[in-house]
């Protein structure tokens, strides 16, 4: 379990910074976004946060195939590489098309961060007294980690015009 719990921590923090670190330039180099645009990316990045704890619910009142957790982490998984997976084949450079695998991939990602949150709790009732909230610390540490890491490969990785290589 642990392993998993870590896993998902880390690949959450990457995934969120990995992608949003090189975005605003994509959008104006390859786009050519106008401020405006760049900000309805930015608002469909952050809203759904807003809707975050609907996903707990949705878990709990809908199981799917008798489990509340791991088929919900799955499908947040796809909901979360799909549009991004889409966005690299079709080759449609919009920024509309983007909008719209942003949003859902956003989507995707919260429904991952919330089994996994959810999951920690469920699983942290079974800590010793000694260790008592030391799996979810641990978890929101690979976070911090996994953040720091995206953040680094979102520069590195996308800085070609600067450095000569690169994506």
């Amino acid at each position: 379990y642990y392993y998993y719990y870590y896993h998902s921590g880390t690949d959450t923090g990457i995934i969120m910074t990995f992608i949003t670190t090189p975005l605003n330039i994509y959008m104006v180099e390859v786009l050519n976004a106008e401020p405006q645009d760049q900000n309805v990316i930015n608002i469909l990045i952050n809203l759904p946060w807003s809707i975050k704890l609907l996903f707990g619910f949705l878990s709990d009142a809908m199981p799917i195939f008798g489990m509340r957790r791991k088929p919900y982490l799955v499908l947040g998984f796809f909901l979360q590489a799909a549009p991004f997976i889409a966005y690299a084949i079709a080759d449609i450079q919009t920024i509309d098309f983007l909008a719209i695998c942003i949003f859902v991939g956003t989507i995707g990602l919260i429904m991952m961060d919330v089994m996994c949150d959810t999951m920690v709790v469920e699983r942290s009732k079974f800590e010793e007294d000694a260790n008592l909230g030391q799996m979810q610390a641990s978890c929101y540490s690979f976070r911090f980690g996994g953040s720091l890491v995206g953040s680094f490969l979102g520069a590195i990785l996308t800085n070609e015009s600067t450095w000569g290589w690169g994506m």
